[in-house]
């Protein structure tokens, strides 16, 4: 299976189906200052989290975005940018008085981009354990119905938003959700990078499918955060560090323009990024996890449709189910993963670069792998 060719374009529409990816965590305003033009700054809505809901919500994929907003009119734009990318807004809730978080982001020639953070009582780090658990029961069914959690590590910088994400990912654990987690390693957020890095480490045992850049594995190891091409021994010798500290049988780490590796149990599936010139990588690792998770709920919904037909036959868990996948499904997760990167980087920002499964298909089928 290939993302050009084989990846399934029947699926009924997503405003059919339950919610099957919820994303806990941070939305914010990407201020962009494109090449050239260092005075020009335009506002792109975006944040981790809910950026990987509106890739996954693109591909067709239902999600919606559980986090606080803050009373702003930035709040307003971020909204209506989710919901037009057809995230629904079940998890949404509103925090009177709080503030919308701002990030600034220079793009260098190669595409790549720096923040600088503007964070004072943000509604990612105001929200509380009982916000959470309250916004939880407003959605009823749509929680007890999904399949994913996605959190990251932004929202955990200050309390009591750290408590409030932690709270979530155990709840999910608990409720029976695959929990799905981006350390999203961002250094200048945390006065303190011991406390990130054992923010990271505390909730590695919640986690059943972890994205992680090439450049933050050595962070989490106790290194320090450094990028640079590894060889493919020298990050399996990683994952196996990293995986003294938790299970975390389902690992996808990006690797930039050389694509990413997909490692499921003791097996791991490679595949290179497209080859096209990069305009800006804001939320490209996003869009990678978006693309992997949406595939990986696509792949399960048709796996199991006829689980229940044989007498006796129960029907798998999603992760019973990731960990038999055949290997040609498992290549063509990852090389979808990288097609949706791929595509999210000829444009600038985050949600608005991101693209339907009809338009990444196209993008994939005009391009080579690096």
């Amino acid at each position: 299976m290939n993302a050009a060719q084989d990846f399934d374009t029947t699926q009924r529409s997503s405003a059919e189906r339950p919610i099957a990816i919820i994303g806990s965590g941070e939305a914010l305003i990407d201020m962009i200052g494109e090449k050239g033009e260092p005075d020009k700054l335009t506002a792109h809505p975006g944040g981790g989290v809910a950026n990987m809901c509106a890739a996954a919500a693109k591909l067709g994929c239902p999600s919606t975005f559980l986090g606080a907003f803050g009373s702003d009119t930035m709040a307003s734009i971020i909204q209506r940018a989710l919901t037009n990318a057809g995230v629904r807004p079940d998890g949404f809730l509103t925090l009177p008085g709080a503030q919308t978080a701002i990030a600034l982001v220079s793009i260098a020639d190669d595409g790549n981009r720096s923040f600088a953070f503007y964070r004072n009582k943000t509604a990612d780090l105001e929200i509380t354990v009982d916000d959470m658990d309250k916004s939880i029961a407003k959605m009823q069914d749509a929680w007890k119905q999904a399949l994913i959690l996605h959190s990251s590590s932004v929202s955990m910088s200050a309390e009591p938003g750290r408590s409030a994400q932690m709270h979530t990912m155990q709840r999910a654990k608990e409720d029976g959700l695959t929990v799905a987690f981006d350390p999203n390693v961002r250094l200048n957020l945390w006065d303190d990078h011991n406390i990130l890095r054992d923010c990271i480490r505390k909730v590695l045992p919640l986690v059943d499918i972890l994205k992680i850049s090439e450049e933050e594995v050595p962070f989490v190891l106790g290194e320090e955060l450094r990028e640079g091409a590894r060889s493919t021994n020298e990050i399996i010798g990683y994952i196996e560090r990293l995986r003294s500290y938790a299970e975390l049988p389902v690992i996808l780490l990006t690797r930039g323009p050389r694509g990413s590796i997909l490692f499921i149990d003791h097996n791991y599936y490679e595949n290179n990024a497209y080859a096209c010139k990069a305009k800006d990588t804001t939320g490209a690792g996003d869009a990678a996890m978006g693309g992997l998770l949406a595939g990986i709920v696509e792949g399960y919904e048709a796996g199991v449709q006829g689980a229940g037909e044989a007498p006796h036959t129960p029907t798998p868990s999603l992760m019973d189910w990731l960990k038999d996948v055949h290997p040609e499904t498992a290549h063509g997760l990852v090389d979808w993963s990288n097609a949706v990167a791929s595509y999210s980087t000829q444009s600038h920002g985050g949600i608005a670069s991101y693209g339907s499964k009809e338009e990444v298909l196209a993008f994939s089928k005009n391009y080579k792998k690096n």
